[in-house]
């Protein structure tokens, strides 16, 4: 179940979001509610990273892309818009 208590507006992703005081909080957030919001979204929060906008910790159902792949992404871009 999402909570209503801890909805914030982060300014770095322009939305409201859960936000969390410590990283276990986050990750125990998805340890016991993940199933459930599995059941009623189609997906569910994964991970738990930290927004220095926020100075807390957000929850997210993308996984973390390795160095590689955000260098193959780069790429991708640049060879589209012919940036050197």
């Amino acid at each position: 179940m999402k909570p209503t208590k801890n909805r914030i507006f982060c300014l770095v992703c322009g939305r409201a979001k859960m936000l969390f005081e410590s990283q276990s909080k986050a990750d125990n957030f998805i340890r016991f509610n993940a199933e459930e919001i599995m059941e009623q979204n189609g997906y569910a929060p994964i991970r738990s990273y930290y927004c220095s906008s926020c100075l807390g910790w957000h929850v997210t159902h993308k996984p973390l892309i390795t160095q590689s792949q955000y260098n193959y992404r780069i790429f991708k871009i640049n060879s589209i818009h012919h940036i050197a």
